[in-house]
């Protein structure tokens, strides 16, 4: 997992974390990758799931994008560093469903003028009132 909790997607620096337990093991829990499946069934579907049987639990966040030309040996010693540090102190962030919202995008950077965020709390709450 060291490897993959920091990475650079195309120009994105991304962040990667992972549902654990809380106990000191840190064992992954299925948590995100059930709320995913669930997603499904309002036709969501993750953009890296072929079938219905794929999963993922990992959680991504964008922190920024590279501007300019940076050399790739530049990128991989930030990534090492990071992870070095990251590793040494794993960070704990707790979560729950009103901290997850839809994004509906136009844009992968997310600009607030062409970007509307729905709470999972919201929709998870009106399905819940239709059933």
């Amino acid at each position: 997992m060291y490897e993959r909790t920091l990475g650079w997607g195309g120009r994105q620096l991304v962040l990667i974390g992972w549902p654990v337990d809380g106990a000191q093991s840190g064992n992954p829990r299925p948590d995100l990758a059930e709320l995913r499946r669930e997603a499904e069934t309002f036709g969501f579907r993750h953009r890296y799931h072929v079938t219905s049987e794929d999963s993922d639990h990992d959680l991504h966040m964008v922190l920024g994008e590279i501007v300019g030309e940076v050399p790739v040996a530049a990128l991989d010693d930030v990534a090492t560093a990071v992870r070095a540090r990251l590793s040494r102190a794993p960070t704990v962030v707790p979560l729950s469903l009103d901290d997850v919202s839809l994004a509906v995008y136009e844009s992968t950077t997310l600009p607030g003028s062409t970007t509307q965020r729905l709470p999972l709390e919201t929709l998870m709450a009106g399905r819940d009132s239709a059933c």
